[in-house]
């Protein structure tokens, strides 16, 4: 399943990620946290376009256009969401004793590995924009770990609350 898009940021970025309804899990925590992940992901992609019309404008104006917006900024941001963000999730997880917990938990230590990996080398290299390709992937990674991994957690959530018959299953709040 491909990720939905609601048009281009330019030839030269990924399309942006539409946040979808049926992406909910019905954990109102991480369902804002989802949210957030899509709008940080949104502006990674929307300055990736940005960058790309700033070099144009420069070269058309002899280089003294608008500086370029920093990639690393927007990265890091998304990886300090990602961090807590996979903090709540791995409570949740250890709270309902999800069977998944320590590959769900390995996937998470991996992807912000290769997150701060991107951000050094981005850094390193003095570019302030990343392969569109990169970008690629980690929307690809985000929407894969939003609509399937996670949707795993909010099935397992679920039962245990509907066992419990508790008021976090009406409320989806974390334990």
């Amino acid at each position: 399943m491909d990720p939905p898009a609601d048009g281009q940021t330019g030839p030269w970025a990924p399309p942006r990620l539409v946040w979808r309804d049926e992406w909910r899990l019905g954990i109102a925590a991480l369902d804002a946290d989802h949210q957030e992940l899509v709008r940080l992901l949104n502006r990674l992609l929307e300055s990736q376009g940005q960058a790309h019309a700033d070099a144009e404008d420069q070269s058309a104006d002899g280089g003294q256009g608008p500086a370029e917006p920093d990639q690393v900024a927007e990265l890091a941001a998304l990886v300090a969401h990602l961090r807590a963000h996979f903090g709540r999730e791995e409570a949740l997880m250890a709270a309902i004793a999800y069977p998944g917990l320590e590959d769900h938990r390995g996937e998470h230590a991996m992807q912000i590995a290769e997150l701060l990996a991107l951000c050094r080398e981005l850094e390193a290299s003095g570019a302030r924009r990343l392969p569109s390709e990169r970008l690629e992937w980690i929307k690809r990674w985000c929407f894969d770990h939003l609509v399937t991994e996670d949707r795993r957690l909010a099935e397992a959530y679920r039962i245990q609350q509907a066992h419990l018959g508790g008021a976090n299953a009406r409320t989806g709040g974390l334990p």
